[in-house]
């Protein structure tokens, strides 16, 4: 598997440039069930650039269920010949906003490439402790 996932609180665009900000394994809710918005940043590599290719995201509940699903077909890209076939590398990244969290658990996301599982990484969920 090829593709490599990464969380975090917030995804921008500032001027071109993405910028993932606060990289995350875990999050803290308030509550649980509840909504949540937060980053993912997907690299896929190990690919035919010079072809088209399908890709799909998805995230998943602790009972398997999609809770959020994008898929977009990717265009062909070109690269400096010079560039080494490990560094050719497509980036994309999402905003997802208030995903449903229906239980403190591991979370898992999936990433598809013309259909075969490209790569997948957990997600963990935890309500945040309650001061009394």
């Amino acid at each position: 598997m090829a593709a490599e996932i990464q969380f975090c609180n917030m995804v921008e665009n500032r001027q071109g440039v993405m910028c993932l900000n606060g990289l995350q394994r875990m999050f803290y809710l308030d509550e649980i069930p509840g909504a949540f918005s937060f980053g993912l940043s997907i690299t896929l590599t190990e690919h035919d650039w010079n072809a088209l290719h399908r890709f799909r995201i998805e995230l998943q509940g602790p009972d398997r269920s999609i809770l959020f699903a994008a898929e977009d077909t990717l265009p062909k890209v070109e690269f400096d010949e010079r560039t080494p076939e490990r560094f050719r590398a497509v980036i994309g990244a999402w905003q997802i906003l208030n995903m449903r969290v229906p239980a403190e658990s591991v979370y898992k996301a999936r990433v598809y490439v013309d259909g075969i599982l490209d790569g997948e990484k957990g997600l963990f969920f935890l309500r945040q402790a309650q001061e009394y």
